[in-house]
């Protein structure tokens, strides 16, 4: 996203990491980013930048996808733009930092953010 706070200027600057601005702007203070997304540079829309799965922010202004939290060892954050884990580890499994899923299972699955095939965090427990 852009902003221009100024009449008859040639460019418009770019938002500021941690808000967004929408078409037509001419401020981005108001615009602080939401819980649950980050905002790098020139982001255009509150919810263009979700936290992924298996993370999440309580934080407002997030800067960089770092920012997002991964979910501690025995809980897990299912879906995306978390503003806290969504809850503890079923009962025979366990979850380890980052899980998505309340009874994990590795099931290859694409990383949206690196393209990588990653293994859902966690496992059954086996005798």
């Amino acid at each position: 996203g852009t902003y221009n706070p100024l009449s008859a200027q040639s460019s418009c600057l770019d938002t500021p990491s941690g808000y967004y601005t929408l078409h037509s702007a001419t401020s981005y203070v108001t615009n602080i980013g939401s819980a649950g997304y980050y905002y790098p540079k020139g982001t255009k829309y509150e919810t263009q930048f979700p936290c992924p799965q298996g993370r999440y922010s309580n934080n407002q202004g997030n800067y960089n996808v770092s920012d997002c939290i991964a979910a501690p060892g025995g809980y897990y954050s299912q879906g995306v733009a978390n503003t806290a884990p969504t809850g503890q580890c079923n009962e025979g499994f366990y979850c380890t930092s980052g899980s998505f899923s309340s009874s994990p299972a590795c099931v290859p699955v694409i990383d949206p953010y690196t393209g990588d095939t990653v293994c859902e965090t966690g496992g059954p427990c086996v005798p």
